[in-house]
């Protein structure tokens, strides 16, 4: 089951089986989308999560690695997307399976991961 499905789940149950304070306390730590998450953007590429949202959970900080049209990875470059990307809005799309691309997310936490 994806990430992002259990934490709605997790969501959903926590009216019933869960202290939802506590649920909405695990999300907001760790986000929907862990940091190390393969994404796919609206823009057509694949991005590495590289930080939380810090108001939006849904918005968080990106590296971007992979332009899906041209099948070609492009210079890694870091984007909020809480702001606008490139001249228009960007936004997460879904989780990519990152075996299926052959991408080791960790090789893009480089700097941000402890030693």
């Amino acid at each position: 089951m994806k990430e992002e499905m259990r934490n709605a789940i997790k969501i959903r149950w926590s009216r019933y089986h869960f202290d939802k304070s506590l649920v909405e306390t695990f999300i907001r730590s760790v986000g929907i989308y862990p940091i190390g998450t393969l994404v796919r953007l609206q823009s057509e590429r694949l991005a590495v999560i590289i930080e939380p949202g810090a108001e939006n959970i849904l918005e968080p900080q990106v590296r971007i690695i992979y332009n899906i049209k041209k099948e070609r990875f492009i210079d890694p470059h870091n984007v909020g997307l809480a702001r606008k990307s490139g001249g228009m809005e960007d936004r997460i799309l879904c989780h990519e399976n990152h075996a299926g691309w052959k991408i080791n997310p960790l090789d893009y936490l480089e700097g941000l991961l402890p030693t």
